[in-house]
């Protein structure tokens, strides 16, 4: 049987984005036994899934290893599932992925798929303009000072510290966002980083064949 180690509500009500009509999202991690996982039967739709409840809500999960395999691409969704200020669920499973984050995080993976995500949200916003999607900018600045704290810091904070100046962006001329959208993302290849050049392959990799044992079904 499948068994939830993590979940949190994600997107705008985590960043402090939210407003009356938002959704409220959630995203965990599962361990399924690993009878299952070693079996033939076991597939990629296995690894995930997701559930849009009536109202919008969006339910997703992923389980240990494909999560594990992702953040190590620096998906910046999933890492963020990490740092979260507060978790629905966490046992020990949970709380040992929590501690094992710095393990996971390198320079050159969050330098690149953070400026690619940022840079698709900026260049799709001057494609779109005026027409784009007001979320996108604060999608393309929250983002890309994510990736500023995690390279100079290590860590970040998934709760926006304005959520005031996201919104005004909405506010200001074409010009004016766009340039200062442009020099976080900037920031994003030129900031020094305090983080190591590959991820602790060995950390993660025990750490996974633990909970595999753990968990044979």
């Amino acid at each position: 049987m499948n068994k939830t180690v993590l979940q949190a509500v994600t997107g705008s009500r985590a960043y402090g984005l939210n407003h009356e009509n938002s959704d409220t999202d959630r995203m965990g991690i599962f361990v399924a036994p690993t009878v299952n996982v070693a079996g033939l039967s076991w597939t990629s739709s296995d690894e995930s899934w997701s559930d849009a409840g009536p109202e919008g809500d969006d339910n997703s999960k992923h389980e240990i290893g494909k999560f594990l395999r992702l953040v190590l691409k620096s998906n910046p969704t999933l890492i963020e599932l990490l740092f979260m200020n507060e978790y629905e669920i966490l046992d020990e499973v949970g709380q040992g992925m929590v501690e094992l984050r710095d393990k996971m995080l390198y320079e050159t993976g969050i330098r690149s798929a953070y400026y690619g995500y940022a840079r698709a949200q900026a260049d799709r916003i001057l494609r779109e303009f005026p027409d784009h999607k007001p979320k996108m900018a604060r999608h393309c600045l929250r983002i890309s000072r994510q990736a500023i704290d995690l390279l100079t810091t290590g860590e970040f904070n998934v709760h926006v510290g304005d959520p005031e100046e996201y919104f005004a962006l909405t506010d200001l001329p074409f010009f004016e966002m766009g340039m200062k959208l442009e020099s976080a993302i900037s920031e994003i290849d030129s900031c020094e980083s305090v983080l190591p050049e590959k991820y602790d392959f060995n950390a993660i990799d025990s750490f996974l064949k633990e909970v595999r044992r753990n968990n044979i079904g």
